[in-house]
């Protein structure tokens, strides 16, 4: 996955506010994490892109549903199958039989 608008100057503080709000990956997925930082004009704090394979749970559906923030905003997260490919779109859709939410391709 893709956590896109994390105020943050670098890797190790942006994969610690993941881990904060509840992200879960392997130890090794978190070593792996690739980031990039863009800095921005007029003085605004920088924004970090974190790349990395993560673990489903509810902490990251409510970050996925826009319900809980990274640090203090809301991010934009995309989805994909590989970090090199991001062609392949899963999504985040209810299934109303055990009434919870679930990643679908």
């Amino acid at each position: 996955m893709c956590f896109q608008g994390i105020q943050t100057t670098g890797l190790h503080q942006a994969t610690t506010m993941l881990k904060e709000a509840g992200v879960d990956a392997q130890e090794e997925e978190w070593e792996r994490a690739k980031c990039i930082v863009r800095h921005r004009r007029c003085a605004r704090p920088p924004m970090a892109a974190v790349t990395l394979r993560v673990k489903l749970n509810c902490p990251l559906q409510e970050i996925l549903l826009g319900q809980q923030t990274v640090g203090q905003d809301k991010i934009a997260v995309w989805v994909c199958r590989d970090e090199e490919q991001l062609s392949c779109v899963t999504t985040l859709v209810q299934d109303p039989e055990v009434n919870c939410y679930c990643l679908r391709s």
